[in-house]
């Protein structure tokens, strides 16, 4: 007897910012005996598990809510209903997710090579190092992201973290 447990909007691994998300529960014959309790999650003091719908005597749903940022883990462990001839349930696989509401804060330093060059301060400098830090790994962001005003970046790089990037500035004018 073997179940599983999948989503239609988010796969197993995935990161997402949905705070709810509903979860299908398949059996691979007709069950007796599964409730809701029969589901083990990790973080059980950061997510709440609601609406456990029968759909049928092999589907159940239910809407898995998290209330801060945490991975989540889901899975029905073994003997915990049955089939109609009695036969127990094997554990099903880890249904996990990351959510993660907090959206990337970036904060952007200079340096001219030997010195780091202060906020909002002057420099003659010919060329700049740029530094971007994200207080947690971002996806896409690149140079077309940036408005630049007064020079050109080249040299736009990245960290093999995705939270550390790199860029060289040249000014094209005393601005």
């Amino acid at each position: 007897l073997v179940a599983t447990v999948n989503s239609d909007t988010l796969n197993s691994g995935s990161f997402s910012n949905q705070s709810e998300v509903l979860l299908t529960l398949t059996s691979s014959e007709p069950i007796q005996g599964f409730s809701v309790t029969d589901i083990a999650g990790s973080n059980n003091f950061t997510i709440e598990i609601s609406d456990f719908t029968q759909l049928n005597d092999t589907t159940f749903t239910i809407i898995v809510k998290s209330f801060v940022d945490t991975k989540i883990y889901l899975n029905i462990p073994g003997n915990r209903f049955t089939d109609l001839s009695g036969n127990n349930n094997v554990p099903t696989s880890v249904y996990s997710w990351t959510y993660d509401q907090t959206p990337p804060r970036i904060s952007i330093s200079a340096s001219n090579g030997s010195k780091v060059i202060e906020n909002n301060s002057t420099s003659n400098d010919s060329l700049l190092y740029l530094t971007f830090k994200s207080n947690e790994i971002i996806d896409g962001f690149n140079d077309q992201d940036l408005n630049v005003l007064g020079g050109t970046i080249s040299v736009f790089s990245t960290t093999s973290n995705d939270s550390v990037f790199t860029a060289t500035f040249s000014p094209t004018s005393d601005t």
